[in-house]
């Protein structure tokens, strides 16, 4: 069979996945090495073993789509679909040649909802707004693009592990290094919040801990807080870093920020989530109820547990 009329090559070249100026090429290589043997199984090995194509591309390519794999100078190389990237797609930037990470706020003309299922507004200027964010504690943000049926935002590849998955349940850090950690991200939510932002999802999910305790945060391109559900290894869910008044449907406050800010250095000291035991309807209940921490037990120093306690008061103007 010629290449040109096997059903894999033709949705390959409708793909946009290379340019047209290397298609003839690319069915010179083709033919030489298969020798005519170019039924769909052998067209599609070749592609990913060249490393014209991914196992990513390869899936779609034998269930007979032809992507899309291309968005503006992005081209789409896989998708992460399973752990805190959940949805999200590693692509390479054309020009530079530089890996990224695309987040859509559109998937096939579907919305974003919340947890709550109302529609999560695509705010272009408020993620441009981050691109502007200059700090070695952020996963940087890059761009917003929209497109005709696509809005998607573009940030660098998180390195290393969150925090949910280097402290696991029931185990801790010392206090020096949770704080180093918690400082670091307040930097960063200082400087949003400058900018008349809040950060408005903040959890052991979204700081990746590329170091001993160097942290690095990652800026939601909505402040919709979209609920996730429990873990049944850890019996945390966003619920634990949730402020109090977000679950009164008050908009989000800088002060919220510092509140799931101080869950999160509760959970790194002393190994559990400030709603562990309870069920997720359960937190609700428990959402608005203070919460008494012995920091002592910890060896937290008292100026320092004052701080902490502050930032977890129910009560946002005490914080």
């Amino acid at each position: 069979m010629k290449i040109e009329n096997n059903g894999i090559w033709q949705r390959f070249v409708e793909s946009r996945i290379v340019a047209k100026s290397s298609v003839e090429e690319i069915v010179r290589r083709i033919e030489a090495e298969l020798n005519g043997d170019t039924n769909d199984q052998t067209v599609l090995e070749w592609l990913v073993r060249a490393r014209l194509a991914t196992p990513y591309h390869a899936k779609i390519l034998a269930a007979g789509g032809s992507g899309p794999f291309v968005f503006g100078d992005y081209l789409v190389l896989g998708q992460n679909e399973t752990g805190v990237l959940q949805g999200t797609f590693n692509a390479i930037h054309r020009p530079s040649g530089f890996h990224v990470l695309l987040d859509f706020a559109t998937s096939m003309g579907d919305i974003e909802t919340n947890g709550n299922g109302e529609p999560i507004v695509f705010d272009s200027d408020r993620v441009q707004k981050f691109v502007a964010v200059e700090s070695p504690y952020i996963v940087p943000v890059f761009d917003s693009v929209l497109l005709a049926d696509y809005a998607f935002v573009v940030s660098g590849v998180p390195k290393g592990t969150t925090l949910f998955e280097k402290v696991p349940r029931k185990a801790r850090l010392p206090w020096q290094i949770a704080i180093t950690i918690g400082l670091q991200i307040a930097s960063v939510l200082e400087k949003i919040h400058g900018l008349g932002e809040v950060h408005g999802d903040l959890s052991t999910r979204n700081i990746w801990l590329d170091g001993k305790s160097h942290s690095r945060l990652r800026l939601p391109w909505a402040a919709d807080v979209a609920f996730q559900e429990v873990d049944m290894n850890t019996n945390e869910s966003s619920l634990d870093y949730l402020p109090p008044e977000r679950a009164m449907n008050e908009p989000a406050l800088a002060a919220g920020d510092f509140f799931s800010l101080g869950c999160v250095v509760l959970r790194l000291i002393t190994g559990k989530s400030r709603l562990v035991g309870f069920s997720n309807s359960q937190k609700r209940a428990q959402l608005d109820k203070s919460l008494a921490v012995d920091w002592a037990k910890y060896d937290v120093p008292k100026p320092v547990a004052e701080i902490l306690s502050r930032m977890l008061d129910v009560e946002p103007s005490r914080r």
